[in-house]
């Protein structure tokens, strides 16, 4: 029986629409297309079916919410279908020609439907040319979402006689250069290594990207790549960036590269996995590999010896502390590393170059950070430690960080008095050397400024024993922050901002030098001056800063008009926020009406911490609403855009509006309460501003929003009374869009 052309495309369109619906169906929906099929076929009536059918792949690609599951469907029934050859070909030339379609979601659509479809295509040469040209010009398509989906489909076709020979070059120049973030990372997972080993320079640029997705992209593709294909620059240049990344995925995507193919590639020889790494530029980075490396491998070190430390060398003594951090179970006996630790100072003292010192400072250095490892020291041991410390401490071409080392070490493993007591003799013999002789080099003198320097910070970073320590300011805090050379009074102005925090007699007295150094001071020491001051007030609370230093408050809100330090400012205020150091309004409202572009991530981070934390953060910002839209309107007056604002014609006024309203929602609280909304306050607040001035412009801003608003029904009654009533004197209105939405929530 010969079934009509209505019906069977009605049957078809029935059989789509099932396949979209239900998972299941799939299978069952192609087998009953493709029966039909066979049944047109053995009528002759395969014009009338593929009518229809033609009809349905119409509707699917130009359907803008078609699900995805009938593409599923689609290749389900083209890979049974290809005996029809008539058919087949057919629908298949009426998707090509859907490639050049006008409509971006036809294109879109058909570039799916033929990646999952063409490893069953076996057809002529003439047809795969029009797929090499069809898919090319996807790969240039003006629509971003299109060249995503080409990208898979092209990489897909590399397996057939269509090849593209110039594809590599095109993906890479879309890696590089194309602007979406989308086919960025669609050309990280699909392309063939290939590409990426032929253009490293733009391929390792994709490492620093600004979307964290390309950026994990980049990463998984490197296990595509021999360990080999990189220098030991650029192996360090994506290890440092990825392990170092601030999105959790990007690190992980970067760990498994580390754990998968470099480790594995050197698990033979530790020694030179660290030289590829170049591990001196960068030890931290160094430190994340060799917890990946001993977590993968953790019996390379089972023939640990104590002959180890007869010979050590800066990429030997770096594993030996790395390795010392993570298990207690290779660290030698004291008096062994005692001696290698005062061999090794000796050998740098008669260091007859530069690399030799340099060398040996080092492994000096790693030697201290393992100190703390030991658990019980004695006697003898603990005073050949100190002895050797002293020597360290008192050796000024040691740099910065070998002398906090020792001195963390003394204040740490030894007697805490004696500790004290070594520091301050040491301190007391720098100081004479530096003011008893006037005819040292001035490089000396500053390599010894920075001595004492560490050394005080050390002592009152750790509070030991603060007013034996206090008269050093002015002996050589001070006179560091009045020196001529940079790296010293950087030096001073730390050492100085530690003891402001810890005494407020010496905050008093110091702390106009840090606001000298804000306005007068080179980048570095403004940019350290005001972190001071912000540190000081969240550790005292601005209202007590203020109490110790009365222009604090003011300091403060003009960095928040320097660009220069106002990521900075931002931060900094949010932290006083968060930890309830001041409810500052004005400050609040500078914060939501900053249109800088750089402290945009930091507030975003801030408002919902902030607001969504504790009601009290809410109800302080529905206090001051209408103050805060207030200071927006002024801010707008001065910029003659008031007009626009009010007639909501400029972008981003209502998203400003709505911002606050969201951030007062009492149902996003991260404890939610029975108590009433703020929101309800600030309509009534508002209400009773427009009854007072009904051309409060701040007001009527506020109600132009008042439907993205949430009410509890019980305060609904209230509102709507004062509505009412205000509506009997005032004719504005935006009260009829508050009556109507009242209404409707009460509805």
């Amino acid at each position: 029986m010969v079934i009509s052309a209505d019906a069977q495309k009605t049957k078809i369109c029935r059989i789509f629409t099932d396949a979209n619906r239900h998972l299941e169906k799939h299978n069952g929906g192609a087998k009953a297309l493709l029966a039909m099929l066979r049944a047109a076929v053995e009528e002759e009536e395969t014009d009338v079916f593929l009518s229809s059918l033609t009809h349905c792949l119409a509707v699917y690609l130009g359907e803008s919410r078609v699900s995805d599951k009938t593409e599923c469907f689609l290749g389900t029934f083209f890979s049974n279908c290809h005996r029809e050859e008539i058919c087949f070909n057919s629908l298949l030339e009426f998707v090509f020609r859907a490639l050049g379609s006008k409509t971006k979601t036809v294109r879109l659509r058909a570039c799916a439907l033929l990646e999952k479809i063409h490893p069953t295509i076996h057809t002529d040469t003439e047809t795969w040319t029009l797929f090499r040209e069809r898919t090319t010009e996807r790969l240039l398509d003006r629509e971003a979402a299109v060249r995503e989906r080409a990208v898979a489909l092209s990489v897909a076709l590399l397996e057939t006689p269509a090849g593209l020979r110039e594809l590599p070059e095109i993906l890479a120049s879309l890696l590089e250069h194309d602007p979406s973030p989308g086919v960025r990372t669609a050309v990280l997972r699909h392309a063939p290594a290939e590409v990426f080993s032929s253009h490293l320079p733009g391929y390792l640029e994709r490492a620093s990207d600004a979307s964290p997705a390309v950026r994990k992209a980049f990463h998984g593709s490197l296990r595509s790549l021999p360990a080999d294909t990189f220098s030991a620059a650029q192996t360090l240049h994506i290890l440092r960036t990825g392990l170092n990344d601030e999105e959790q995925t990007v690190r992980a995507a970067c760990a498994d590269f580390l754990t998968g193919t470099l480790v594995a590639f050197h698990q033979k020889n530790l020694i030179q996995l660290m030289l590829a790494l170049e591990w001196t530029e960068d030890t931290a980075t160094a430190e994340l590999v060799l917890c990946c490396f001993f977590g993968a491998f953790p019996a390379v070190f089972t023939s640990f010896t104590d002959d180890y430390f007869h010979n050590l060398t800066k990429e030997t003594v770096f594993l030996f502390r790395a390795l010392c951090e993570r298990t207690a179970e290779y660290i030698p006996e004291l008096s062994l590393y005692i001696e290698t630790l005062e061999k090794h100072y000796r050998m740098f003292v008669a260091a007859e170059d530069a690399d030799e010192a340099e060398e040996n400072a080092f492994i000096v250095h790693q030697l201290l950070l393992v100190a703390p490892h030991y658990s019980d020291i004695d006697e003898f041991s603990r005073r050949s430690l100190l002895a050797s410390l002293r020597d360290i401490l008192m050796n000024i071409e040691l740099d910065k960080k070998t002398a906090h080392a020792a001195v963390m070490v003394l204040l740490r493993k030894t007697d805490p008095e004696e500790a004290l007591q070594l520091c301050i003799d040491t301190l007391n013999t720098l100081v004479e050397i530096v003011d008893g002789c006037s005819e040292i080099p001035d490089e000396t003198r500053a390599l010894s400024q920075i001595r004492t320097l560490t050394i005080l910070h050390c002592l009152a970073s750790e509070a030991t024993n603060l007013p034996s320590i206090i008269p050093f300011i002015s002996k050589t805090v001070v006179p560091a922050v009045n020196s001529d050379y940079a790296a010293v009074q950087l030096e001073g102005l730390k050492c100085l901002s530690l003891f402001v925090i810890l005494d407020d007699e010496i905050a008093s007295e110091h702390l106009p030098l840090f606001v000298d150094f804000y306005t007068q001071g080179n980048d570095e020491t403004k940019t350290h001056a005001v972190g001071l001051l912000f540190d000081f007030a969240c550790v005292n609370g601005l209202e007590n800063a203020e109490r110790i230093f009365g222009n604090i408050r003011a300091v403060l809100q003009e960095t928040l008009e320097d660009d220069s330090v106002s990521t900075m400012a931002v931060e900094g205020f949010a932290k006083l926020f968060l930890l309830d150091g001041t409810t500052d309004v004005p400050v609040l409202a500078s914060l939501f009406l900053s249109q800088n572009p750089e402290i945009q991530p930091c507030l975003d981070a801030f408002f919902p911490a902030f607001f969504f934390s504790a009601r009290k953060n809410q109800a302080l910002l529905g206090e001051n609403f209408l103050e805060i839209a207030r200071h927006f309107v002024e801010r707008a007056k001065k910029n003659s855009f008031i007009d626009a604002i009010l007639k909501q014609k400029t972008p981003g006024i209502s998203a400003w509006v709505e911002k606050l309203i969201s951030l007062t929602d009492t149902e996003c609280l991260a404890t939610p309460d029975d108590g009433p909304s703020i929101h309800a306050a600030i309509l009534e607040n508002t209400l009773d501003t427009l009854a007072e001035d009904p051309s409060a412009e701040n007001a009527a801003l506020v109600l132009s929003r008042c439907h993205k608003m949430s009410l509890k029904q019980s305060e609904i009654p209230a509102i709507r009374e004062k509505t009412e009533a205000l509506m009997e004197t005032s004719k504005n209105p935006l009260l009829r869009k508050l009556l109507s939405f009242l209404q409707e929530k009460n509805n």
